[in-house]
């Protein structure tokens, strides 16, 4: 089944349900960082040298109307700890209203920080917008790990990413934190799917024939997350047949490209059993997403 990395199940720190009428100042704007009503930009650079510490990463972030940049890192000033060699601050990032104040705010991923001993465990980042800008309100930042005290379930270990590995990516809903996104069927094959992904090729004709067809229309009525005008054709015909848009769908909790159907129809190709398990939870129908849903997933995947 597939699985969900929960942030916070309760209202991020900082928040009132009961009060979620914007903040003074601030705009309810999406990706607007500062509450001025002009959307902003954050520009993820995992791989930059802060303060003469190589890939130590930051975020780029431009506030738009001209209002200035900020480069955000651990060296910013009311952002806890400090930038570290390889921890790569900015390797995943996600722009959503934590505390529904109104001002955007942006959750960091840092895959390689060490906390305490144990290297490698990983944290998150979640810095608040305000009326000042990023991390200048009452509460500027909270780092969030796993542990009794992290407000991350489960409990940190050596190599456990803060972020999810690649092959995945976050999306967050306000109500329910951050949740990994699945990816599937991103075969090596295809000219836009993973060099390490898992092989078309050695998936052919290993499905179930009995939820074939369910399975291929389930990948159908996913709901349709980036598309382009190009087409896309069958790697494994010699007539390259058009297996159809060059697109990525989704249900909020995988993402496929759009041609992974014609595949599953015509080579009943096998998927995973936690992607079979979950599908046939919903009776082979794919949730419909608001493009409110939508646009927190694409803040992670496309970040402006």
């Amino acid at each position: 089944m597939a699985t969900a990395l929960v942030l916070n199940t309760a209202p991020a720190p900082g928040t009132d349900r009961r009060s979620p009428v914007a903040a003074a100042g601030c705009s309810g704007t999406d990706s607007d960082f500062n509450g001025d009503g002009v959307r902003d930009v954050a520009i993820a650079d995992p791989e930059a040298t802060v303060s003469g510490i190589e890939r130590a990463g930051l975020v780029h972030i431009v506030y738009g109307g001209g209002k200035g940049v900020l480069e955000l890192s651990q060296e910013t000033p009311n952002i806890s700890d400090g930038a570290e060699r390889d921890d790569q601050f900015g390797f995943s990032i996600a722009v959503y209203d934590a505390n529904l104040d109104g001002c955007s705010d942006i959750a960091v991923g840092i895959p390689y920080e060490d906390v305490g001993t144990v290297k490698d465990a990983g944290l998150v980042h979640l810095v608040y917008g305000s009326p000042a800008g990023l991390g200048q309100g009452a509460v500027a930042s909270v780092g969030l790990r796993q542990g009794s005290d992290g407000k991350l379930a489960g409990g940190y270990e050596a190599e456990d990413p803060g972020t999810p590995p690649r092959g995945q990516s976050i999306r967050i809903d306000p109500k329910v934190g951050l949740v990994t996104v699945k990816d599937l069927g991103f075969f090596k094959e295809f000219p836009h799917g993973d060099a390490k992904g898992p092989s078309l090729l050695e998936c052919a004709a290993k499905g179930d024939p009995r939820i074939q067809g369910s399975i291929s229309k389930y990948l159908e009525g996913g709901s349709m997350l980036a598309t382009t005008a190009q087409r896309v054709f069958d790697v494994l015909s010699e007539e390259k047949q058009d297996a159809g848009p060059l697109a990525i769908m989704t249900d909020g909790e995988w993402m496929w490209p759009a041609d992974l159907a014609y595949y599953v129809r015509r080579y009943n190709i096998s998927l995973p059993e936690d992607f079979i398990t979950h599908a046939r939870s919903l009776d082979w129908v794919a949730p419909s997403l608001t493009s409110a849903d939508l646009l927190l997933i694409e803040a992670e995947m496309f970040p402006e």
